[in-house]
């Protein structure tokens, strides 16, 4: 696939990297990698009510892709732990007792065994279903008599890739948690298949969607859809659609809850190669795609907007939105987050307020927020931009022009390249 292949290069050096680590990690013998790996620590972010903690695995498995790394097109978590990564993998390849070892040692380097029962706890990795990062093993040590909460928290949560979900493991996490609520979250990002897949290179079906939320749901199980305001590379408007319809979707799917991510920028993704590269391209910046130090950002004047239109379409499904990755914290130093004009306008931090809320006020917030937000003097500059955009006819037209313009940065024979991509989009 086009995509599939455009982030192979963004990450070939990345991809350097790793593989150097793995070659390094394949001449150790196991006990020599847990030595190695025996004092990582879990991440931990924590607030009154709810922990997560981001154990230490061997990663994102399509991420790896059999050592050439690709992955999601807008998603770079890897990036700070390439080393730690190759070197989990391997002994996970070599030693799953060790391996299990060492995912439990994560948590309990950073926090400890939880004697005392606590709320909400997150455990995260990247795909917690995924038999080749929590196998079974990994489970019994994490969550069996002897893991780690000696009281089981009130709710647990984990997050998976939805082709992942099965009932094996779900009745694994009930049986080691039989009076805890457990919710699953998974990444849908949009309702569009094709964008999903040929565009965010995530490689997930409408219908794992919808088979991970029917499994969970016999099984008494929550689900948390994880969906993205922003598109790479997308004009304003059709990122506002996007979501809006992609809200109404997972409203008809029933899922328990969304949650709200809006694109930051961070290197080696498909929004952070457009700004580094793409920026000053004379047809990118006539449409308004590349918008200077803007490029590759979605402005939060267009999130509030799509909020506003859910609200007013879609009133019962406003308690259900939460937001995901605002907390500076969690970001600091590695995204460049979304803002209007300038990042320092109050704007910007009017609306970091409003995400750190879990709760939502009342019928009419979002709209509200979005009709003052048209008096804020960086509104103007948005109209500027939206004024650029209204040239691209529809979504495809959209990407057509990005694809030409990437695959003639990326490839000497770039139209066999974007060749590639006509076919898959236009047929």
């Amino acid at each position: 696939m086009f995509m599939q292949k455009v982030m192979q290069q963004i990450r070939v050096n990345e991809t350097a990297q790793y593989k150097k680590y793995f070659e390094q990690g394949q001449a150790m013998t196991d006990n020599e990698l847990y030595d190695c790996l025996k004092d990582v620590k879990a991440t931990i972010f924590s607030d009154k009510y709810s922990n997560l903690s981001n154990l230490a695995t061997c990663g994102c498995s399509y991420y790896k892709n059999n050592g050439t790394l690709s992955g999601c097109s807008m998603c770079n978590l890897h990036s700070e732990s390439i080393e730690q990564t190759a070197y989990m993998t391997c002994l996970r390849l070599k030693n799953q007792a060790l391996y299990s070892k060492v995912v439990l040692r994560s948590f309990i380097n950073a926090r400890g065994i939880m004697a005392n029962r606590t709320i909400h706890e997150f455990l995260y990795a990247y795909s917690f279903f995924d038999e080749m990062e929590i196998p079974d093993e990994c489970l019994e040590k994490l969550l069996g008599r002897e893991g780690i909460f000696k009281k089981k928290p009130f709710i647990l949560e984990i997050e998976t890739l939805a082709k992942h979900v099965n009932e094996h493991k779900i009745n694994r996490l009930k049986e080691y948690l039989p009076r805890t609520k457990i919710w699953v979250r998974f990444g849908v990002e949009c309702s569009n298949q094709i964008l999903r897949n040929n565009w965010l290179n995530k490689s997930i079906s409408d219908n794992d969607i919808r088979f991970a939320i029917e499994i969970c749901h016999k099984n008494d199980v929550s689900v948390t859809a994880n969906i993205l305001f922003g598109i790479p590379g997308y004009a304003e408007r059709f990122s506002i659609e996007e979501f809006v319809q992609t809200v109404s979707w997972l409203r008809d799917l029933q899922v328990d809850r969304c949650s709200c991510s809006i694109l930051g920028r961070k290197e080696n993704t498909l929004q952070g190669y457009l700004y580094n590269n793409l920026r000053n391209n004379p047809e990118l910046m006539s449409l308004g795609i590349a918008d200077g130090n803007h490029t590759g950002l979605p402005w939060i004047f267009s999130f509030l907007h799509a909020l506003s239109l859910c609200e007013t379409t879609m009133p019962d499904m406003m308690p259900r939105i939460v937001f995901g990755q605002f907390e500076p914290d969690y970001i600091q130093g590695v995204h460049t987050t979304a803002y209007n004009a300038i990042p320092q306008c109050k704007c910007v931090e009017n609306f970091t307020k409003m995400t750190r809320s879990s709760k939502y006020e009342k019928i009419g917030q979002y709209y509200d927020m979005y009709t003052k937000s048209r008096f804020d003097p960086c509104y103007s500059s948005y109209e500027k931009m939206l004024n650029k955009q209204s040239s691209i006819q529809d979504p495809i037209h959209n990407m057509d022009a990005i694809s030409i313009a990437i695959s003639k940065t990326l490839w000497t024979d770039w139209m066999s390249y974007y060749n590639e991509y006509y076919t898959e989009i236009h047929g």
